[in-house]
């Protein structure tokens, strides 16, 4: 994130949700919801815990931003800096939609269906983030990142395809759960299921692709280099 383009726009979008606090705090009852379970009950606390919720964004941005600098394969977040840019502002608008939730639902109780933003907005998350996962190239911290992926480059481009396309297919059912006049603990049991198809085929691919390599090729690479152009 080297490009002040990107790096300014992230760090206001990390601080978002901290900004709306601020202007909206002194207007916010004294307890606001904080949690919904399944059956629709609504846990409230004192207001003063939405800042514990806000301030999670510039955290989550710390983080994002010193990932590539500690990353044994550093170099090789050059390849794919746009991609890695924009997974972080997705997230980071993620959390402050989190934070609008709990604004508006304190304002107006029960004027949004909770449940069905919070799996909508995932489901964007994770079509979003499907997009981006087939440019992502090799590293410890973004990505499939099973042993025989960080062991062969052309494994891991493998897996991040096919991660991406069942990252994409599970967001789309996400967002027709929300939809979908589902009962809550049926949203939930397709929901975890959809995400958990679409990081075990991924997982056991990779292993497949890996073991299919001659042996000459099972070797890590740190670093992919750049293909002569």
């Amino acid at each position: 994130m080297k490009n002040k383009r990107f790096l300014i726009p992230f760090i206001l979008v990390s601080l978002l949700p901290l900004l709306l606090v601020a202007v909206f705090y002194t207007r916010l009852p004294q307890e606001i919801p904080m949690h919904w379970d399944l059956n629709g009950h609504v846990t409230y606390q004192s207001r003063s815990q939405i800042w514990w919720l806000a301030g999670l964004s510039p955290i989550m941005g710390i983080v994002l931003y010193l990932l590539p600098k500690i990353d044994p394969r550093k170099a090789n977040y050059q390849r794919f800096e746009g991609a890695y840019t924009a997974c972080c502002l997705v997230i980071q608008l993620f959390m402050t939609l989190m934070t609008g939730v709990i604004l508006v639902e304190s304002f107006a109780p029960g004027s949004l269906s909770v449940e069905k933003v919070v799996i909508g907005a995932m489901g964007l998350l994770f079509v979003f983030l499907g997009n981006f996962m087939p440019k992502i190239k090799s590293n410890y911290f973004i990505g499939f990142r099973t042993p025989w992926a960080l062991s062969n480059p052309d494994v891991w481009n493998k897996t991040q395809r096919l991660g991406g396309i069942l990252f994409v297919l599970a967001g789309l059912v996400s967002m027709a759960l929300a939809l979908l006049p589902f009962s809550s603990e049926l949203r939930l049991g397709i929901l975890l299921g959809a995400l958990t198809v679409a990081c075990i085929i991924p997982t056991i691919a990779s292993c497949y692709w890996f073991q299919k390599l001659p042996k000459e090729q099972q070797k890590s690479k740190l670093v992919e280099k750049k293909p002569n152009r």
